[in-house]
């Protein structure tokens, strides 16, 4: 019997460490082989990259820029004005259009635009600054005031949550046969009865009622935590399905959020169909 359960501990976390794997080679940058995320790949290889276009032709605001975002924009312009001010006084590039630029950037942080501000101050800062670093990543791009466009991007939100409830699903059958061995161990009332084990009912001041309030939670705890916990693995289903349905609903197409639940259900079938 304890030979069968330490196999059966192994084999939950062989299959969690073999998702967990997935799901960092999928969604963050991989040292080992220097190498960006599959997502990110996808996304470059589909003809993406990271734009700076901020503004349009008349000097106005990109509707593009972030998705015109409100906090996003804010952020991208205290970002870009740093860098531009850093090509400045070290001096690497000597040319009118870096001032101009930074002027159009600290304009644009104060809600002002002038015609001067147009596409072609979008390609020299974009030049500029894809000369100092590769922007390989959603994340570098993020970090350098720019914004993934112009390819497939993989939904991460819908990759994260349809592994997270396929490992869930995979591990319920197992959880509810131990549910079921262990079914009505404690009534409430013998939860109660536990805590107040050996207590007079007219010993009542406020540190035994604390005691007893400790124990009783203690019990409960344990009841849900060690020998119930399938009611945790219900509770986070019914939270990361919400999640799930939110998401599909507020962020990317439909082939992106396909996409991202496809190379999640995929590697999780394959970890639960060969167990």
């Amino acid at each position: 019997c304890y030979r069968y359960k330490v196999h059966r501990l192994r084999s939950v976390v062989r299959r969690y460490v073999i998702l967990t794997v997935w799901w960092f080679c999928f969604t963050q940058y991989i040292p080992i082989l220097n190498s960006p995320p599959i997502m990110d790949l996808i996304f470059l290889w589909t003809g993406g990259d990271c734009h700076f276009n901020i503004w349009n032709t008349m000097g106005e605001l990109d509707e593009k820029f972030h998705d015109n975002n409100a906090r996003r924009i804010d952020k991208s312009f205290h970002i870009l004005e740093k860098l531009l001010t850093k090509l400045t006084s070290s001096g690497k590039i000597e040319d009118e259009m870096l001032l101009q630029s930074l002027a159009c950037v600290r304009d644009g942080s104060n809600d002002t635009a002038h015609t001067e501000c147009n596409t072609k101050i979008n390609n020299f800062i974009a030049q500029a600054i894809k000369q100092e670093v590769s922007l390989t990543t959603s994340i570098q791009c993020r970090e350098y005031g720019g914004y993934w466009s112009g390819g497939h991007d993989p939904s991460g939100h819908i990759f994260l949550l349809t592994l997270m409830i396929m490992l869930l699903l995979g591990e319920l059958p197992r959880m509810i046969n131990i549910a079921w061995s262990k079914r009505y161990p404690h009534t409430p009332r013998d939860l109660v009865e536990d805590s107040t084990h050996g207590k007079k009912a007219k010993e009542t001041s406020w540190l035994k009622i604390c005691i007893q309030f400790c124990q009783l939670l203690l019990q409960v705890v344990k009841f849900i935590v060690w020998e119930q916990p399938i009611l945790i693995m219900i509770w986070l289903l019914i939270i990361w399905s919400w999640s799930l349905v939110v998401t599909t609903t507020s962020f990317h197409s439909f082939g992106e959020q396909f996409s991202g639940l496809f190379f999640a259900y995929i590697v999780a079938g394959i970890v639960y169909s060969s167990r």
